[in-house]
């Protein structure tokens, strides 16, 4: 009996350990990125991802600066990396992230091969 109090104390505090340090990189990779590209093709080399978390469940999507939306599927971070897919021109992208000196790195693995991209948090706009 003692064995399984013991087991399931530990259980306990191991799932809340886990919960308390995962749920800072959600909070902390939410938001606003402005992301540019060199080796990117014109038209996606520049934009804006956002990255929403609600109620556990991640979502978000790209948007480029030539105006087009891409939802993001897929959105998971695990173990600090950042993966989702977008569908561009009929060929699904995988993407992974991380925030690297407060910047979101990460790589695109396109049918071209793989495009570097880094984003920095968007300025928040003043209220006037």
């Amino acid at each position: 009996m003692k064995k399984l109090i013991v087991l399931v104390l530990v259980t306990l505090f191991a799932s809340a350990i886990f919960q308390t340090t995962a749920a800072p990189v959600k909070k902390d990779i939410t938001g606003e990125w402005v992301f540019k590209s060199t080796h990117a093709p014109y038209g996606y080399d520049k934009g804006t991802i956002i990255i929403n978390s609600k109620e556990g469940e991640m979502s978000g999507e790209i948007k480029f600066s030539e105006g087009t939306k891409v939802p993001m599927k897929d959105v998971k971070i695990t173990e600090g990396v950042l993966t989702f897919t977008i569908n561009v021109e009929h060929y699904n992208i995988p993407i992974k992230a991380t925030i690297e000196e407060g910047k979101l790195k990460g790589v695109a693995e396109t049918p071209d091969g793989k495009i570097p991209f880094e984003a920095a948090r968007a300025e928040k706009k003043k209220k006037e």
